[in-house]
């Protein structure tokens, strides 16, 4: 076969696609082998951060958070048991007016009951006076007596009735005396006047009701029982003497505004929360707005000092007494602790950690045992506070 019919084969229709085959071939070829190495890097999982508490004891002055709404300790009508015209009115006898203990208020016209005593004073001596008229017949009746004479006549019996009636004299002097006292109407404590209606030149009867006068204001607290042992006082006895300061704040006035008051007494027994009740009441300060009944207060007691406890976040506890830490390997591990009081903000941990644990900010129950971990930053690893209590005083031992 010469050169002329190998070419006229090569470029046979047929055979045509055959170069450009080749063509495409070389082409991949050099593209596989033109590649850069392709390097396989193994998945790297991320540990997780968590805001940590270094654990510390610390020195606390608790501070328990209750509730209550103020109402008069003293609320009483006022009049006067005898009748008579009013002829003496204090300015201050108004409603809404402040008066003090032992202030003198009405006044009935005097003359009367001035009268009535000098009357009974009068029965007084003439019964006396029979008195030792009888006494002195009876000596002589007595040293002239026969061994035979009767009561009567040594006099027995005339003396009894002559003591009898300076008794009676007395007693009815007595009660004069006192209506007379009775005639003038004082404030038998300090306290603001209400409904007050009387006049002077009325006539008014025994008894009439003239005005009702509430002293200030005491609030009923309620606390739970456990917190009793939380206080500095001995609350568990119904006789003793408390003082125990409290703060009160409420809105009067369209005001915020604070009562300084003392927890004097407990009342006994627990309703069914288990709850009991401690009385607060408010001093009278003459330069601020007092507390009046019916205001709505939230209270902030004072509590007794704890001394090495942990203070911690109150949503580091988990379920009923338990917490995360990390521990020196940057595992989590669960632990069982004890608290004694637990507020709005922080735990107050008794027992159950070691100082210098790092302790989990936020505990969660889907955490896993073992699982890593690390604290969020350097600051949270170096135990910095992260908050101020605003419900303890705290002192680092």
């Amino acid at each position: 076969m010469n050169a002329t019919s190998k070419f006229r084969r090569l470029f046979n229709p047929g055979w045509t696609w055959i170069p450009v085959v080749l063509v495409f071939a070389g082409l991949i070829a050099g593209v596989y082998l033109a590649a850069p190495e392709s390097h396989t890097r193994a998945e790297v999982t991320p540990i997780p951060e968590y805001s940590v508490r270094l654990a510390q004891r610390e020195r606390v002055q608790l501070s328990l958070r209750s509730q209550g709404i103020a109402r008069a300790r003293h609320h009483i009508p006022l009049s006067l048991q005898s009748s008579g015209e009013i002829i003496e009115l204090d300015p201050a006898f108004e409603s809404g007016r402040w008066v003090e203990s032992g202030q003198t208020l009405a006044r009935l016209d005097p003359e009367p009951f001035v009268l009535d005593v000098a009357q009974y004073e009068h029965q007084v001596s003439a019964a006396r006076l029979h008195l030792q008229e009888v006494e002195a017949n009876a000596v002589v009746a007595r040293r002239n007596a026969s061994s035979k004479a009767t009561d009567f006549a040594l006099f027995k019996p005339q003396l009894s009735e002559a003591r009898a009636r300076l008794a009676s004299a007395e007693s009815t002097l007595q009660m004069a005396r006192r209506r007379l006292r009775r005639s003038v109407l004082v404030a038998p404590f300090s306290g603001r006047l209400e409904q007050v209606s009387v006049s002077a030149g009325q006539q008014i009867g025994a008894g009439e009701p003239l005005g009702r006068l509430y002293s200030t204001p005491e609030v009923r607290l309620p606390v739970r029982d456990d917190w009793l042992q939380l206080l500095d006082a001995d609350l568990m006895s119904v006789q003793a003497s408390l003082e125990v300061p409290v703060i009160l704040r409420g809105s009067f006035g369209g005001r915020e505004r604070v009562w300084p008051a003392m927890i004097t007494r407990r009342e006994g027994g627990l309703n069914r929360n288990q709850m009991t009740w401690l009385i607060a009441e408010v001093a009278v300060d003459p330069g601020t707005l007092p507390l009046e009944p019916g205001v709505y207060v939230e209270a902030e007691i004072q509590g007794a000092v704890l001394d090495d406890v942990f203070v911690l976040p109150r949503e580091a506890l988990v379920g009923k007494s338990e917490v995360w830490v990390l521990d020196d390997g940057e595992r989590l591990r669960r632990k069982p602790v004890q608290w004694t009081h637990r507020d709005q903000t922080n735990v107050y941990v008794t027992a159950g950690l070691e100082v210098g644990e790092l302790v989990l900010e936020q505990g969660h129950r889907h955490l896993l045992e073992g699982a890593r971990g690390r604290p969020a930053s350097a600051k949270d690893a170096a135990g910095a506070e992260t908050s101020t209590l605003a419900s303890a005083t705290r002192t680092r031992q």
